[in-house]
């Protein structure tokens, strides 16, 4: 039950700091799903810089808390995950088609299927909790060199997550490459009838 719960330490926290990473790499998309849902200008922004904080808070917590300290850790991922179900549950009844923002994937749109990915990221949560009552983790507890590969994996994690939503800004087709030469021929107003 100890491999379990560190399998639940890793696993919940990765999915926070990928979310974290997803929202902070698109401010300004979640900014608008934020406001979609209701939110005004200044509250949006706010919540918007809180909530990766928070992510990244938790996912911290999750790997780095011992004895009673992990219990609080896997309740607040818990409460977390819970507000947030509760939010896409309010998107999905009021028909809001945003951007979830799930799983560092800024553009996948809130759905059904991300609801329930949600509801089992807190039943995980729920698991968590009550094995930390009971066991202790596997995990080592950190020490620099740990921190540093830690922060390295993250950090590749990160990038690839970046590097997949924006692979279509990045990979030039022959279309593209053609429609990127119309729009700069038009710019510099040499465009046909132009002669």
């Amino acid at each position: 039950m100890s491999l379990l719960l560190a399998i639940l330490q890793v696993f919940l926290a990765a999915t926070f700091a990928t979310a974290a990473v997803g929202k902070t790499f698109e401010l300004q998309r979640f900014v608008g799903t934020l406001r979609l849902s209701g939110l005004g200008p200044a509250a949006a922004r706010c919540v918007a810089l809180a909530v990766p904080a928070v992510e990244l808070l938790i996912a911290g917590a999750l790997i780095a808390a011992r004895g009673q300290f992990l219990t609080i850790a896997f309740a607040a991922c818990g409460g977390a995950l819970l507000l947030f179900t509760g939010w896409l549950m309010s998107m999905l009844l009021r028909k809001l088609n945003a951007p979830c923002g799930c799983f560092g994937h800024p553009s996948a749109p809130i759905s059904w299927r991300a609801f329930s990915r949600n509801v089992l990221l807190v039943a995980w949560a729920v698991a968590g909790y009550f094995l930390s009552q009971t066991f202790s983790t596997r995990l080592p507890i950190l020490s620099f060199p740990l921190i540093v590969l830690a922060t390295s994996l993250f950090a590749c994690a990160a990038l690839a997550v970046y590097v997949r939503e924006s692979a279509p800004y990045l990979v030039l087709t022959r279309r593209g490459a053609t429609d990127l030469a119309k729009r700069q021929t038009m710019s510099r107003g040499d465009y046909a009838g132009e002669h």
